[in-house]
C-alpha cells in the first residue's frame, strides 16, 4: 500500500511538472537598449524574449532552465551586453510569456532554440559565423544537443545541466530507490514525452573543434558534480569544467561573484572574437 501511494504521489508530480506555474516575467534591469523579440518554432508556438543588440557583432542565446523564465539569466546577460555582446533572452514555451500548453522537459523546446537562432542570424548588427549559446539546466540539455546538429553555433556554455532527461527524473524522483525514479520515466513516457530524445551527454564528443565550457556548482544538490564530471569526459577538446565553490542551482553568479561576468566574457571571446569569421567549421572526432 505504501508503495503504491509513492507510486501515484511520483506520477501526479512528474505530471504536472508538464505544466509547470507560469511564473511573470520582471523587468530586464540592468540591461540597455533592450527590444521585444517575437518569433514562432517550427510548430506554429509563437515564443516572446528580450534582444540587446550586438556593438561587436557577435552574440549569445540565453536559455533559462525548467519552471523559470527569461529574466533568470539577466546576470548572465548584463555581463555579455556589457561587454558588446548581443543577446537574446526568450521563454520556453508553456513557460513566462510564449504560448505552448506544457514543457517537455526540453524535447520540443529543441524547435524553441532552433528558432531562436533563426532570430539572431538575422539580425542586422550580427555576423551569423559569431553566435553562441548558454543554457542552464534543461536549457543546457536543449543547447547541447541543438548545437550538434547545427555547426553554425560556435560556443557552447552548459550550466548546471544534466547528462540525460531520464537520468534527471531517477535523480529527482529517486528518493525512495530505484523503482520511484522508474515511475518518473515512464510517466513521461506515458504522456508522450520522448525521453530517448533527450541525451546531451551522447552529443558532446560532437560539438568539437567548436569550445565547450561546463559549469557546476559544488553545493549544487540538483546537480551532483559526478555528472558534470561525466558530461566533461564525454567532451572533446577544446573543452573546459568550472566549478563554482558553494555554489547551489539557483546561486551560480551570487557565488562565483565577479568572476563570473569575466570567465564567461573571457571564454566567448576566445570563441567568438579572435578567430576569423569563416565558414562553419568541421566536425572532429575524438
Amino acid at each position: 500500500m505504501a508503495a503504491g501511494a509513492i507510486a501515484l504521489r511520483v506520477s501526479a508530480r512528474v505530471r504536472a511538472s508538464l505544466r509547470p506555474p507560469r511564473v511573470p516575467v520582471g523587468a530586464p534591469i540592468g540591461l540597455a537598449d533592450v527590444r521585444q523579440a517575437r518569433f514562432s518554432a517550427a510548430d506554429q508556438v509563437t515564443l516572446r524574449g528580450w534582444y540587446v543588440p550586438s556593438r561587436n557583432r557577435a552574440a549569445v542565446v540565453l536559455c533559462h532552465g525548467w519552471g523559470a523564465q527569461r529574466s533568470a539569466l539577466l546576470p548572465e546577460a548584463r555581463a555579455l551586453a556589457a561587454h558588446g555582446y548581443g543577446v537574446l533572452l526568450f521563454d520556453w514555451r508553456g513557460h513566462g510569456e510564449s504560448g505552448g500548453a506544457r514543457t517537455t522537459w526540453g524535447v520540443d523546446e529543441q524547435r524553441d532554440l532552433e528558432a531562436a537562432l533563426a532570430f539572431v542570424m538575422s539580425q542586422p548588427d550580427v555576423d551569423p559565423l559569431r553566435v553562441g549559446a548558454l543554457g542552464f539546466s534543461m536549457g543546457g540539455m536543449v543547447v547541447a544537443q541543438v548545437a550538434e546538429r547545427d555547426p553554425r553555433l560556435r560556443a557552447v556554455v552548459l550550466e548546471g545541466a544534466f547528462s540525460s532527461l531520464e537520468d534527471e527524473m531517477r535523480h529527482d524522483e529517486g528518493k525512495w530507490k530505484w523503482w520511484s525514479g522508474a515511475v518518473a520515466v515512464w510517466t513521461l513516457r506515458l504522456a508522450g514525452v520522448a525521453v530517448d530524445r533527450e541525451r546531451p551527454i551522447d552529443n558532446l564528443r560532437r560539438l568539437s573543434p567548436r569550445p565547450l565550457l561546463i559549469v557546476a556548482g559544488s553545493a549544487d544538490a540538483d546537480l551532483p558534480l559526478a555528472v558534470a564530471r561525466r558530461m566533461f569526459a564525454a567532451a572533446c577538446e577544446p573543452k573546459g569544467l568550472w566549478i563554482i565553490d558553494g555554489a547551489t542551482h539557483h546561486s551560480y553568479a551570487e557565488s562565483a561573484g565577479p568572476a563570473y561576468g569575466t570567465r564567461l566574457t573571457a571564454f566567448y571571446d576566445r570563441a567568438l572574437l579572435t578567430p576569423p569569421a569563416t565558414s562553419a567549421p568541421a566536425v572532429a572526432t575524438c
